[in-house]
């Protein structure tokens, strides 16, 4: 009988646990990162960080200086986060203005379009995420909750270009349980012209100012390309090298590309000039 008594006493206590352990939603993750986020950004009036990246397994090749810009500011009366992204030492720049969002790579034209996101109020982000909780694993040792992602088209800026046509694109993310950052995550596009899959994994984080900054991304990316596209690429190869152009893809098809980015330094109200965010003087 006491036998029986014990073993009743620990199965409802590993049911109690199990439902404690699982009494967390995705609506609860994602409040909390608001929560952790809007903390973080207390007093924060503009962010300047200054990267190094490189690619390889062995982060040989570098690949160039990576400069991100971030600005709050009034516009009709709104909150919005403004952003500059200088890419492979300015050749290649991404502004966010608050309402427009400008292209300019190096001896190109400069492209303009409307957009609805603000990239540095991130719980606006998080507010049009809809997910659904899945687990939980550890990661360097601490634990993160699972989220997959439904809606990735509606909340990421996916570039859209004549003849690609998006048929499913799939995201997860691994959400850090005590500091609430992201830690992990997976995405996967399938399109008419193939399939791309991405890793992309934050690691060093560290505080400044009271953010959360993480100095080490590192993201992994392979490419599958549909029969369609493979034959469009030949189509603009000179017959002569069509064999060689054909085995160069499918030797880089499923090739994992290793991209390193890690933060060299961090700036902090620095009293960000207005003329960084205005994109109508790219490329003059």
């Amino acid at each position: 009988m006491k036998i029986r008594i014990l073993l009743s006493i620990v199965v409802l206590l590993a049911i109690s646990a199990s439902s404690f352990a699982e009494d967390i939603t995705a609506e609860k993750i994602l409040q909390n990162m608001v929560d952790s986020y809007e903390r973080q950004m207390k007093g924060i009036k503009d962010v300047t960080v200054i990267s190094e990246v490189t690619e390889g397994k062995r982060e040989e090749k570098s690949v160039g200086t990576e400069v991100n810009y971030r600005k709050m500011a009034k516009i009709g009366g709104k909150t919005v986060g403004k952003s500059r992204e200088e890419l492979n030492d300015g050749q290649d720049i991404t502004i966010y203005d608050g309402e427009y969002k400008w292209e300019w790579h190096s001896g190109g034209e400069v492209t303009k379009k409307k957009v609805d996101y603000n990239p540095m109020l991130m719980e606006e982000s998080l507010n049009k995420i809809k997910a659904e909780f899945i687990g939980t694993e550890k990661i360097d040792g601490d634990k993160t909750y699972i989220l997959r992602i439904k809606n990735m088209v509606d909340i990421m800026d996916f570039p859209s270009e004549e003849g690609i046509e998006l048929e499913k694109v799939n995201g997860k993310g691994w959400i850090d349980a005590n500091d609430w950052v992201i830690r992990k995550m997976e995405i996967e596009m399938k399109s008419n012209m193939g399939t791309m899959k991405m890793i992309e994994t934050y690691e060093d984080y560290r505080k400044v100012r009271g953010m959360f900054v993480s100095y080490r991304t590192s993201t992994k990316t392979s490419l599958e390309l549909s029969p369609e596209m493979i034959k469009k690429q030949l189509q603009e190869v000179p017959s002569g090298y069509r064999k060689q152009a054909e085995a160069q893809i499918k030797t880089q098809m499923g090739r994992k590309q290793i991209r390193i980015t890690k933060v060299k330094e961090v700036k902090v109200n620095t009293d960000l000039s207005d003329d960084l965010f205005d994109g109508s003087k790219l490329g003059k």
